[in-house]
């Protein structure tokens, strides 16, 4: 997905010089990472340093390289919890996997593995590890840390598990979710993405993006022939988007808006935050900076990609046998959530 470097948003100095930047100054981002191995997820980079992480891991020896990898901490203050997250409060058999990565509390279905061919999914260990839900951790007993106010959820077949137990914190505190969706059962007796958008369409968070994941059997040269693959699963950011109808008794208090607005800046939706910024900033020296901020961090370097374009020209002159691979690689390198052939349209003719 769409991702601005470490802190770009934090040190902008436009954006330094609105109400936003000192009001999360104060009192940073709550940004909750359900499955962080690996480290912090990319979404909260941007405004690093104005961002309160807590990170949940319950596999112990990757909690240890978490927290070593956390020691020199660029975020304002971070935290790596030992829990795996449902929706109940317990124990529960944690599955290490041989790809650790794909570890979880469900069981890899089998039918996956055979029909996809993949491999290092087999379990090697299976330990007893705390089960927690969000809404016990974040919200009983009420906290004056804002936790959870964006909430990144990636736990291997339970994201819907995940959600149902973060109820009061979806309805009273979180106002943006990136969470993993399945389309095809990757992990036994999974909810997958239709009960996903359920649980969040109904406390009123509206699709945004869908990062996805391919996958096929590789029965055809992919180096050389093109072909659709099958949509295996995808990242899903949702908003609690103000604008829409569905929230329009909803009425966003400073904080909410100014999270809003910085939320759709770190993810690249640089409209929306223009549309949010003149909703909420209309009039105010807020809605001048905010402009000036989108505009230094959406502007491309024409150059570098002229550049870029002319060293895809000369691999597909040196190898033309691999023409495809170069040109898909390059499209997929710089492609965005947008629409831009209208552009064309407005451009004028040579």
């Amino acid at each position: 997905m769409f991702s601005l470097p470490l802190d770009r948003l934090t040190n902008d100095p436009a954006f330094r010089r609105t109400s936003l930047y000192a009001l999360l100054e104060k009192h940073p981002i709550g940004f909750i990472d359900v499955g962080a191995m690996g480290g912090v997820h990319q979404l909260a980079m941007p405004a690093a340093g104005l961002t309160s992480v807590l990170c949940f891991e319950p596999n112990a020896a990757e909690r240890v390289k978490l927290e070593e990898q956390l020691a020199q901490s660029p975020f304002a203050a971070v935290e790596v919890a030992p829990y795996a997250i449902a929706d109940h409060n317990g124990t529960a058999d944690f599955h290490i996997t041989r790809n650790t990565v794909t570890s979880s509390l469900r069981r890899v279905d089998p039918w996956f593995l055979e029909r996809y061919r993949i491999k290092h999914f087999d379990v090697v260990e299976t330990v007893a590890v705390p089960v927690r839900t969000l809404d016990e951790l974040v919200m009983r007993p009420p906290s004056a840390a804002r936790r959870g106010e964006l909430v990144k959820i990636d736990a291997q077949g339970m994201g819907y598990e995940v959600l149902a137990g973060a109820k009061t914190l979806l309805g009273e505190q979180c106002l943006a979710v990136l969470c993993e969706a399945e389309f095809v059962d990757h992990y036994e007796s999974e909810k997958k993405f239709p009960e996903i958008h359920g649980v969040l369409s109904s406390h009123g968070f509206y699709p945004y993006g869908f990062f996805p994941h391919y996958h096929s059997n590789k029965m055809i040269d992919r180096l050389k022939l093109r072909t659709q693959e099958r949509l295996l699963c995808a990242d899903v950011l949702y908003f609690k988007d103000p604008l829409e109808r569905g929230n329009s008794g909803w009425r966003p208090d400073a904080r909410e808006q100014a999270l809003l607005t910085v939320f759709a800046l770190c993810a690249g939706y640089f409209d929306y935050a223009m549309e949010l910024a003149a909703r909420f900033y209309a009039g105010q020296p807020d809605h001048g900076l905010l402009t000036q901020c989108v505009e230094n961090l959406a502007t491309v370097d024409q150059e570098d990609l002229v550049e870029q374009a002319a060293e895809l020209s000369r691999q597909c002159q040196r190898d033309p046998s691999r023409a495809y691979y170069y040109v898909s690689a390059f499209i997929e390198r710089h492609a965005e959530h947008a629409d831009h052939r209208f552009l064309f349209k407005q451009m004028p003719q040579a």
